[in-house]
């Protein structure tokens, strides 16, 4: 079953996160559940989500929401024009940004870690890029002692590279070499961050990107590995 809330908080702040694919929650994959919590994000959502997102009835996503309460995987935020609103908190988030992919040894964890700094290296080479990766931390289970891992959780902050650049031109101008239809203008201006950050997870999935104020909002302890264009040691 999921351990996040039911292991004691590490020694490094954060809490082991494991997945069982064949664990259900009210009936539902556990992957499902945190595909959901990934998909609402911050937002306040009702039941009418659950039901869309799970392609299930009112009264079958009530009960799948009730369930996600009694595991604080949700809060309830109280009742509005007769229906009841939702927001995921920190357990939730937790298991929104576990993989449930197979776990690896730390030495394969090392091995993706280098390649990831190499690339980090590579992006702030690359003078086209919109962006240049200011500051990296490696944060949970990696900081453990464990000999085997899953996600290898990495606070990734990016910076601006060109003062001089206009940043909406040069959005749309990056958004327009891709090649790709990106259906709306936030999709368009955003592309020049997620062509970095791309790039840096090179399609690796046990690299678990996250924001710097995540850090903050989950009370984990990290680590330095990048700061300023120098690279720090891993362990």
């Amino acid at each position: 079953m999921w351990e996040g809330t039911l292991r004691e908080k590490s020694a490094e702040g954060a809490y082991p996160v494991k997945i069982d694919r064949k664990e259900l929650i009210a009936g539902q994959p556990i992957l499902g559940i945190r595909d959901f919590l990934r998909r609402m994000g911050k937002d306040r959502f009702t039941s009418l989500a659950a039901a869309d997102c799970f392609s299930i009835s009112d009264d079958e996503a009530k009960t799948v929401l009730i369930a996600l309460v009694e595991r604080k995987l949700i809060e309830d935020m109280g009742r509005v024009s007769d229906r009841n609103w939702f927001q995921v908190v920190q357990e939730g988030r937790r298991l929104a940004a576990a993989s449930g992919a197979p776990r690896i040894s730390r030495a394969k964890a090392e091995s993706i870690l280098k390649g990831f700094l190499e690339r980090v290296e590579e992006v702030n080479r690359t003078e086209e890029l919109a962006y240049i990766v200011k500051v990296v931390r490696v944060f949970g289970s990696y900081l453990g002692d464990a000999n085997e891992l899953g996600d290898i959780d990495l606070a990734v902050e990016l910076e601006w590279r060109d003062q001089k650049r206009d940043v909406v031109k040069y959005c749309y101008e990056r958004a327009e070499k891709s090649g790709r239809q990106l259906k709306t203008i936030v999709d368009t201006l955003g592309y020049a961050e997620t062509e970095v950050r791309q790039l840096l997870k090179n399609r690796n999935r046990y690299l678990s990107f996250h924001q710097p104020f995540e850090l903050e909002q989950l009370g984990v302890h990290s680590k330095l590995l990048f700061r300023n264009f120098l690279i720090l040691p891993l362990r």
